[in-house]
């Protein structure tokens, strides 16, 4: 997975999360609010 990542430019990372950030808007919201979830998303 880090490696896919590092391979993309930055208009695909940028792209890439939008688009996970629509798929998982509330999981991200839910996660984001918590300690566990900042620790995931880093």
């Amino acid at each position: 997975m880090s490696t896919q990542w590092d391979n993309l430019t930055l208009d695909e990372r940028i792209i890439a999360v939008k688009l996970y950030c629509l798929r998982h808007s509330d999981f991200v919201q839910l996660a984001t609010s918590t300690q566990v979830g900042k620790t995931v998303l880093k």
